[in-house]
């Protein structure tokens, strides 16, 4: 018998809630079944504004031919296990990227001196950026964050903006930061993402610059805590078990290669890709109990630890993790399985949110707001992905996804499960490149001769 009114218009390709417009219409089905008290109440307060996100649920990917094509993943042995173990040594950071990191991080402080000249500059890498890789300048293994005082900034910037409006403060550091790295041919400008959270552009380091044989692609912000987090967070997981720490590389590597690791995309962002294997290794591993501990247990630094500890919840561990010892005696492969097969048929993604903080299967807090993924239509809708952020749990990580990109997580977590529990399962199968549905008109012009 519940219902809710909503008024809805065409925008594009998708449907967005408006205030006044086209008539109002009845949409009993928009309500997901089968909820528990607490979601149902959940979802009732989400109503306002799940119909904000329609509007890019239905957006369609088309294939386009690559100018410069990335080469299949290949191994030089067809055994699974032993394929795992090659590729996790090309993608662990070496001395040499790790140098390339400092001298990026310093070419970019050089650069950017006489504008912020107050700024210090981190940059960061979880994995080997020496190789190419499918959607390598989409989403990039180096992050640069520009760390500032906001007063500061303001003054540099000549700019009386309110102090609490932070967002538009660290917009326009980047802007000026861009022309900075971009006017003097150093760097080349790629994309910017001004919408997100944390607002950042993508720029491309050119060979040409010294600093590594090939072009580095770096996502560059002003102030922003999640990729020094997600850094800290993936160091930490290594001390404690170095196998999670490879299962995390070997995550992002498939997520990358099967085109699900896009946010602009609608589909999660590495650093959400971690919370995911670190929140699988707490609450299932393998047959031998968890291999890390609530988020309360790791080391982090001071100054990203704070939150996350005034935010744990005390005396949550159900069972022990497991010892260093017991989780290095597991491959990689393994828990590649391990991980795929749990989010394809044990996680139950109406009942569950993924937390780290407390480290355990949970449904989702009444303090998370609860994402409702609502398909193009505008009629049918879903309980999407709901990940608690580990530093505010009333932030939902995971309201970035759509219906579509919940589809495709579904179908790529579906596919992998499979591919792996055949009696020969073979790696390069696993990471073949995913292209979307060609479009005929777009591919018979590309092939066309010229």
């Amino acid at each position: 018998s519940w219902q809710v009114l909503v008024k809805k218009k065409t925008v594009g390709k998708g449907v967005a809630a408006t205030k006044k417009d086209l008539p109002l219409v009845r949409s009993p089905q928009l309500q997901p079944t089968g909820l528990t008290p607490t979601l149902g109440k959940a979802w009732q307060l989400a109503v306002p504004t799940i119909m904000e996100r329609a509007a890019s649920a239905g957006r369609k990917e088309v294939w386009q031919r690559s100018v410069r094509p990335v080469a299949a993943p290949s191994f030089s042995t067809d055994v699974f296990e032993a394929a795992v173990e090659e590729l996790v040594q090309q993608l662990r950071p070496t001395e040499a990227s790790d140098r390339a990191v400092r001298r990026l991080a310093a070419r970019i402080r050089q650069e950017i001196g006489p504008v912020l000249p107050e700024a210090e500059v981190f940059a960061c890498t979880g994995a080997d950026f020496g190789q190419g890789t499918a959607f390598g300048v989409a989403v990039p293994e180096v992050d640069v964050v520009i760390a500032i005082n906001p007063a500061a900034l303001s003054t540099r910037l000549r700019q009386n903006k309110d102090p609490l409006d932070t967002a538009k403060l660290h917009k326009s550091a980047i802007r000026a930061v861009t022309d900075s790295l971009v006017s003097g041919g150093a760097f080349k400008f790629r994309r910017s993402s001004f919408r997100s959270p944390e607002p950042k552009v993508t720029l491309m380091a050119p060979a040409a610059l010294g600093i590594h044989g090939v072009a580095i692609p770096i996502t560059l912000s002003v102030n922003s805590v999640t990729p020094l987090y997600n850094a800290s967070l993936i160091a930490e997981c290594g001390r404690m078990a170095p196998n999670a720490r490879s299962l995390i590389l070997l995550v992002k590597r498939w997520a990358k290669d099967r085109g699900i690791c896009h946010a602009a995309k609608g589909h999660l962002s590495p650093y959400l890709w971690t919370l995911l294997t670190i929140y699988f290794l707490q609450v299932a591993g393998l047959e031998g109990g968890a291999l890390l501990p609530p988020l309360e247990h790791f080391r982090l630094p001071h100054t990203l630890e704070g939150n996350a500890k005034r935010s744990s919840a005390k005396g949550v561990i159900e069972d022990s993790p497991r010892s260093d010892k017991e989780g290095e005696a597991t491959s990689p492969a393994a828990f590649f399985k391990a991980f795929l097969r749990f989010y394809a048929q044990d996680f139950d993604i109406r009942k569950e949110a993924i937390s780290i903080r407390l480290g355990r299967r949970v449904p989702p807090h009444v303090s998370l707001p609860l994402h409702i993924a609502v398909s193009a239509d505008g009629v049918s809708s879903e309980v999407g992905l709901n990940i608690e952020d580990p530093l505010d749990r009333r932030r939902n990580l995971g309201d970035c996804t759509t219906a579509w990109s919940l589809g495709r997580l579904r179908e790529e977590f579906a596919r992998a499960h499979s591919l792996c529990s055949q009696p020969e399962p073979s790696l390069e199968r696993i990471l073949e490149h995913w292209a979307p549905p060609a479009d005929e008109e777009a591919t018979a012009e590309a092939e066309a001769p010229r």
